[in-house]
């Protein structure tokens, strides 16, 4: 099991099912405590024997940045009982901001008295955590997508002289000014959101190859193309940007493909996710060893903000648009 888990920590898997394998003893003494994985975001783990012991490892692994990717998480059919999958939603709440879906079902051998509904508010608290970290997701998202143009003109050429001027604000000063387009991102998210922005190596490639003129076509405008799908009969198929029989260029990544990209970017700058002020000492995704959160003094990264939260008219609005 241990070569395994260093395994997936070295790889890029995403989704990883063990469900119905009997591997409680494993999963706790040494897939857990050593799972460290920075791309996993799936973890199904039904009916693998998981019970009450169990319980331990797995707060320890939610609890801790090792599982700042992981956003489905599926614990079905396994004899946790009450008491430890009500510690294991109590640490979701305290320290997790990456969770956005949790399946516990049939999680009990047998349903003391009172306890029936004992787990309807346990599953009531999960689902109001898990749409509270889907709404800080997409806030984040959008914040991360919001301040990189921004960010790319004021720091891409920052520093280099012009005419023997030097520049005018101090890098400080811009960082500063750039943050208010990005108030959901810690400063550490914002730093690597700013390194990714200044490095002309991060520029996309500029491939595009204008249509040959014809007298007879008009050229529609460029958003109707980028959401249109080419429809010549003669759809050339190697690597060439323009039509050969109409001499439109192509444009070959699709809505689904830029999606991708953008969710691969969100990930690689460490913003597919909130972060609470307590993850500035982390230099990159996915680094350290504990979580802010209530506990240690962070208000922001604990229950407190998930009872302020839930008073936040945004989210209101926000859940009544998905629901």
């Amino acid at each position: 099991m241990l070569r395994f888990t260093l395994a997936v920590n070295r790889s890029n898997l995403r989704r990883l099912s063990l469900t119905s394998n009997s591997l409680a003893d494993s999963l706790s003494n040494i897939f857990f405590p050593n799972l460290s994985s920075p791309t996993l975001s799936e973890l199904h783990l039904s009916i693998c024997s998981l019970d009450a012991s169990s319980a331990p490892s797995i707060i320890s692994y939610l609890a801790s940045p090792r599982s700042g990717s992981l956003q489905i998480l599926k614990l079905n059919g396994n004899s946790f009982g009450l008491e430890a999958m009500t510690k294991i939603v109590d640490t979701l709440e305290k320290l997790n901001w990456s969770i956005n879906s949790l399946e516990m079902h049939a999680c009990s051998a047998t349903l003391g008295e009172g306890e029936s509904q004992d787990w309807k508010t346990l599953e009531l608290r999960s689902r109001t955590l898990i749409m509270q970290n889907m709404f800080l997701a997409k806030t984040t998202a959008t914040d991360a997508l919001s301040l990189l143009s921004p960010a790319r003109v004021a720091l891409l050429h920052y520093g280099r002289q012009l005419g023997g001027s030097a520049p005018r604000l101090p890098l400080e000063l811009v960082f500063h000014t750039l943050s208010f387009l990005a108030p959901s991102l810690s400063p550490s998210q914002r730093i690597r959101v700013f390194k990714y922005a200044a490095s002309p190596e991060t520029l996309p490639s500029l491939d595009l190859i204008l249509p040959k003129p014809r007298s007879s076509y008009s050229s529609p405008p460029a958003k109707l193309l980028l959401n249109q799908q080419h429809r010549c009969s003669q759809y050339p198929s190697d690597s060439t940007l323009v039509c050969p029989e109409c001499g439109r260029p192509r444009f070959i990544e699709s809505i689904a493909s830029k999606r991708e990209m953008r969710e691969e970017w969100l990930r690689k700058v460490g913003c597919d996710r909130f972060e609470p002020i307590s993850f500035d000492s982390l230099e990159v995704p996915g680094g350290g060893e504990e979580r802010g959160g209530r506990d240690n003094g962070h208000e922001q990264g604990g229950t407190g903000f998930r009872i302020a939260l839930s008073n936040s008219p945004a989210l209101a609005s926000w859940l009544s648009n998905v629901e």
